[in-house]
């Protein structure tokens, strides 16, 4: 990031948005942040859900649709979290 012209301080002070693009992922990656890490987020909803005994899952087409939404926002790894928790179609 030094390269490109950011101070050290502005770095090492992680005055980075929550929500920053460094590298634009493609649909897949998208759909592999949200179903592939051990703690993916589709499997944290699922544990949030089955506390109340609810059997949460997700269809094919609503991880499609939520990697979609996140390109567009272009928001990287963390546009999935924030569409899923904004609770907006």
């Amino acid at each position: 990031m030094i390269q490109y012209g950011f101070i050290p301080e502005f770095i090492s002070l992680s005055r980075l948005p929550v929500i920053c693009a460094i590298h634009l992922l493609s649909r897949d990656d998208l759909i592999r942040v949200l179903t592939e890490p051990r703690n993916a987020l589709i499997r944290q909803f699922q544990q949030y859900f089955l506390v109340d005994g609810i059997e949460l899952e997700f269809a094919d087409g609503a991880l499609s649709s939520i990697a979609d939404k996140a390109l567009d926002r272009a928001t990287g790894a963390r546009g999935p979290s924030s569409i899923l928790l904004s609770g907006q179609p």
